[in-house]
């Protein structure tokens, strides 16, 4: 069923205008009355009646609905000036069909007619005009559909397109609608009929009406117009072919969803657009064409965002700027071996958290393992995942690793290093960029005293090619003086630049941009938090790991590497602590990834001077924050990098961050970003996609109140 303005019109005539205040008066403004009488014809079936008055821009006050005999209506119109108007009529046949129509004057009476025919009332100041009684009533058509040997066609059509009533002279649809085939129309009105013509994948092309036992036509042109008197009930019957088909293959795209090839004129109306459904070895067929000149097309989903991906026109040609390539010269026409082409997945590829494992009872020292490629979003092809890893419930202190199974039987070992620590009491999560082996499967170890729960929510993944590189976590530095790797040996002092060597370290090679790490805190004996950033540059006001006293804290960032190939780090706290740096990956020059300085973008505690995200964040409630632009993040990005702090939270709870809907809808994931307790700030590294919107959600699970900082450690751009 076509929708009306039914519900539009409602909303309408529930508002009130208001005088804005403080507004200079213009010209005097005189009310204007417009009235008559609608006469409902008894054998209509009307449940209900809505008049409504149309003059633009100029407000009216409709006196009220009428009921199902019609009556005298009355409206009130406030101009200055001369105004043009025009009534709108919607008649609602006792939830079974409507109609929608507009006064047609027909000298000493009136009836309801098509939006083409309305007939404009020119209302002047301190006028009343009184319309001739107009007559509502209707009449019912009922179109069957069959192919040519006669056979019914509307099982395997879809009914919300099979028929649609077009205005004569017109190709807008009408707002005549009904049910179980039978459309309500509106009496002396002149209509075409097609059926079919809805874009769709269709083994039948789309027609008009041309007579009863005819094949329908073509075009608009030569269709056979219907109109019927008040009260008229009539079948008429359209017939359906094949007509022409398109065929071919459909290169690349194997990583995209809903593969689909487009044969199109947009410049021709009486064209029908099909479409063909591309088969796993790339075949494709499009059938029901009619005869003309098309442009042809594939294109696909990339699943992980819901963005649609296009290849390019067949031959070359854009329909903004070149004639139609393809030619069908009459309904046995068939073009064969067209090859098209779609790009495949490139880059790294950001989507909202998806679930892959919640095991709620990891005992230490027993590897497990979960399916990631082919599973949750994440191509088979791809090269690497991003998860968030959170850690939950566990009796005493410890660590999960996350890695490859790079041996593929499950078992492999798990490397040096962790992803989480976590604490008794406390809910931790942490981010992951994890290399995927051959059989795409990820493990994970737990260390500790005790059973934990695991949670495992991929936030995205990346392609080869992408200018980002994981591996096998590999120690670059480990400050305690027991366990010492790398340059730096024994705890930092507070407040201090310590500079790092990355290039050619740790599997980094030497022109590696920027380093994907584990930054580690132990030690810690006073509240504090460490900053990590390019070698040699000023010190940013940006934190990277928020540490407490008594615990070990983990948090994964992407840093961008000094011309040299270094990082540094500067802890701001009263003691020393110890530090460790896990690499789990690189990033390579002209790649997807720009790491940067991290930039404070979002800091909502009261007094900090940005107004984008003002807190404290109120539990359950979506934050939407603007991010483009910020930064230097480009117009073109796909995904930010954040670093995302929450601060001062009053409750247990968690923060998940995530990016706008392509539709608009902010209803938050399942997954959590950031999980927080009272007392402490915790930090985590999250991706978030920025297209279509640049539009980042913030959504605060708790029954109190957390603030929220965000710092910008990077963005992708597709390459």
């Amino acid at each position: 069923m076509r929708r009306s303005r039914v519900a539009t019109v409602l909303a309408a005539v529930m508002v009130m205008v208001a005088p804005v205040a403080g507004a200079t008066p213009a010209a005097a403004v005189v009310a204007t009355t417009v009235g008559g009488t609608l006469a409902v014809d008894p054998g209509a079936g009307v449940g209900s009646v809505l008049a409504h008055l149309d003059c633009g821009a100029v407000p009216t006050a409709l006196v009220g609905a009428l009921g199902a005999d019609g009556g005298p209506f009355e409206f009130d119109v406030t101009t200055s000036s001369t105004a043009t108007c025009r009534l709108n009529v919607i008649v609602l046949g006792n939830g079974e069909w409507s109609l929608d129509g507009w006064y047609v004057d027909e000298g000493t009476t009136g009836r309801l007619g098509l939006d083409s025919e309305a007939t404009v009332i020119t209302v002047h100041p301190g006028d009343t005009l009184s319309l001739p009684p107009i007559t509502v009533s209707r009449a019912v058509l009922t179109v069957d559909v069959a192919d040519s040997a006669g056979r019914d066609l509307g099982s395997s059509l879809d009914p919300a397109s099979a028929v649609v009533l077009r205005g004569a002279g017109s190709l807008d649809p009408t707002d005549a609608t009904g049910s179980g085939g039978s459309l309500s129309l509106l009496p002396g009105s002149t209509y075409l009929v097609d059926a079919n013509r809805a874009p769709r994948e269709s083994p039948y092309t789309g027609r008009y009406y041309a007579g009863d036992g005819a094949l329908g036509a073509a075009s608009a042109a030569a269709a056979t117009t219907v109109s019927l008197a008040a009260g008229e009930a009539r079948t008429v019957s359209v017939r359906l072919d094949g007509c022409a088909t398109v065929s071919g293959t459909v290169a690349g795209g194997a990583d995209l969803t809903d593969r689909t090839v487009t044969v199109a004129n947009p410049s021709d109306p009486d064209l029908v657009t099909r479409l063909g459904t591309v088969a796993a070895d790339g075949s494709f067929t499009v059938r029901g064409l009619l005869p003309g000149d098309y442009y042809v097309w594939a294109s696909a989903v990339a699943s992980a965002t819901s963005s649609q991906v296009t290849g390019p026109y067949y031959r070359g040609a854009d329909p903004a700027a070149d004639a139609a390539p393809l030619h069908l010269s009459g309904c046995t026409a068939t073009a064969a071996g067209l090859v098209l082409e779609l790009p495949g997945l490139s880059g790294v590829i950001s989507q909202t958290p998806v679930r892959v494992r919640d095991d709620r009872a990891v005992p230490p020292d027993a590897p497990r393992c979960v399916q990631v490629a082919g599973t949750a979003g994440v191509p088979e092809s791809a090269a690497g995942a991003v998860l968030n890893v959170t850690t939950d419930g566990p009796t005493g202190p410890g660590y999960v690793v996350v890695y490859p199974d790079s041996s593929g039987t499950g078992n492999t070992a798990p490397p040096r290093g962790s992803t989480v620590n976590f604490e008794v009491g406390a809910s931790v999560a942490n981010a992951a960029f994890v290399r995927l082996p051959d059989d795409g499967k990820l493990c994970y170890a737990t260390r500790g005293p005790s059973t934990v729960r695991i949670i495992l929510d991929v936030t995205g993944y990346m392609m080869s090619g992408s200018g980002i590189t994981t591996q096998v976590s590999q120690r670059l530095l480990d400050t305690r003086l027991a366990t010492h790797v790398g340059q730096l040996a024994g705890a930092l002092d507070p407040r201090q630049v310590y500079t790092v060597d990355v290039a050619g370290h740790a599997g980094v090679p030497s022109d590696a941009t920027g380093v994907l790490v584990n930054v580690t805190v132990v030690g810690a004996t006073a509240l504090g938090h460490l900053r990590v950033f390019p070698g040699g540059a000023a010190v940013p006001n940006a934190s990277t790991v928020n540490y407490a006293p008594g615990q070990t804290k983990a948090n994964a960032t992407v840093v961008s590497l000094s011309a040299a190939g270094a990082i540094s780090l500067y802890s701001v706290t009263s003691t020393r602590v110890d530090v460790i740096l896990d690499v789990v990956g690189w990033v390579s020059a002209g790649g997807a990834y720009a790491p940067i300085t991290p930039t404070r973008v979002i800091d909502s505690r009261p007094g900090s001077g940005r107004t984008n995200l003002e807190g404290p964040l109120t539990g359950r409630i979506p934050y939407q924050v603007d991010l483009g632009g910020a930064a230097g993040i480009p117009a073109d990005a796909t995904a930010v990098v954040l670093n995302v702090t929450a601060v001062h939270p009053t409750a247990l709870g968690n923060l998940r961050v995530y990016p706008l809907a392509f539709n608009g809808d902010d209803t938050p994931p399942y997954a959590s970003s950031v999980n927080y307790i009272p007392g402490r700030d915790i930090p985590n590294l999250v991706v978030v996609g920025m297209q279509p919107h640049s539009t980042v959600v913030f959504y605060s699970d708790t029954s109190g109140s957390v603030n929220v900082i965000a710092d910008v450690v990077g963005y992708l751009t597709a390459p």
